[in-house]
C-alpha cells in the first residue's frame, strides 16, 4: 500500500488516496503479456490509484485491470468514466454495470462522466445518485470541466460535488491555474491530473520541440523527472494518476 506521506485525502470523500496513480490510456496497445505484470507491480511499489474508462481500448483497458487487480481490489482506488454519448441516465447505469463487469469487481471508487456532452447534466448526476445508493460508485466526478461547467455541476447536486474534476495539467500545460485549480480547491474537489508528465515532451522521446533538455540536474533525466513530480504533487494538494511507470 501507498505509505502515509504519499497519499492525500480525495476532494470531499476523505479517502486517502496514492498521490501518484497508474493511467491506462492506450495501454491496450502495448505489449499485452507485459501490462499485467507492470500493473501488479505499481501496486507493489504503491502507485494504488488506478484511472481508466470505457473509451479506452472500447473497454479492453477496463478488462486488463480487472485482471491485474484480481484478489487485490481493496488495495485499489479505481476510477473508470463515462462517455458523454452514453450518459442519458439509463446510459449511465448500464455504462456502468459494463464497466463493472468487465473490471471483475461489484464496486468503483470514483465514477466520471469524461467530458461535457449533449445530456442534461440532470440526468447524469441523478445517475450517478442512484449507483451511490446501490453501493456500485462509492462517489463520482467530472473530467475536462471548466468553470462554467463545475458551477453547473454544484448549482445541481449541492455543496460537495463533484468529488473531483480530472484534466489536463503537466509542466507545459498549466493553463487550469488560473481559474479551474482555484474553483476545485475552493469548492474540496479533488484535482486529478491527466498526463501529468507530458509524455515525450517532458520526459523524452521524438518530439524534442518543446522537451526539457539538460536544464538541471534531475529533470535532464526522464526518471528523474518523475521524481521530481512525485515530489511535488503531494504540496500542490494534487493526485495525479495520469503517469504509468
Amino acid at each position: 500500500m501507498a505509505s502515509k506521506n504519499t497519499t492525500r485525502p480525495f476532494g470531499t470523500t476523505g479517502r486517502q488516496v496514492a498521490c501518484v496513480g497508474q493511467g491506462t490510456w492506450k495501454m491496450d496497445e502495448s505489449a499485452g503479456e507485459g501490462v499485467i505484470p507492470a500493473l501488479r507491480h505499481g501496486l507493489d511499489l504503491g502507485l494504488t490509484h488506478i484511472d481508466t474508462a470505457e473509451m479506452y481500448g472500447s473497454g479492453a483497458s477496463e478488462r486488463m485491470i480487472g485482471k491485474a487487480i484480481e484478489g487485490r481490489r481493496d488495495e485499489v482506488f479505481l476510477v473508470s468514466k463515462v462517455l458523454p454519448g452514453n450518459a442519458s441516465r439509463h446510459g449511465t447505469l448500464a455504462a456502468c454495470e459494463s464497466s463493472l463487469k468487465r473490471l471483475r469487481t461489484d464496486r468503483l471508487d470514483c465514477y466520471l462522466l469524461h467530458w461535457p456532452g449533449s445530456f442534461p447534466l440532470e440526468e447524469t448526476i441523478a445517475a450517478f445518485e442512484t449507483l451511490v445508493r446501490q453501493g456500485k460508485i462509492l462517489s463520482w466526478g467530472v473530467s475536462n470541466f471548466d468553470v462554467e461547467d463545475l458551477e453547473q455541476v454544484a448549482a445541481i447536486a449541492g455543496a460537495g460535488h463533484p468529488a473531483c474534476n480530472q484534466v489536463l495539467y503537466h509542466l507545459l500545460e498549466r493553463a487550469i491555474e488560473h481559474a479551474v485549480l482555484p474553483w476545485c480547491r475552493r469548492h474540496g474537489s479533488a484535482h486529478q491530473c491527466v498526463r501529468r508528465s507530458g509524455e515525450n515532451r517532458v520526459t523524452g522521446g521524438d518530439d524534442h520541440e518543446h522537451e526539457i533538455g539538460d536544464e538541471g540536474p534531475v529533470l535532464d533525466r526522464p526518471f528523474g523527472k518523475i521524481e521530481a513530480l512525485h515530489e511535488t504533487a503531494p504540496n500542490r494538494r494534487t493526485s495525479w494518476p495520469g503517469c504509468s511507470v
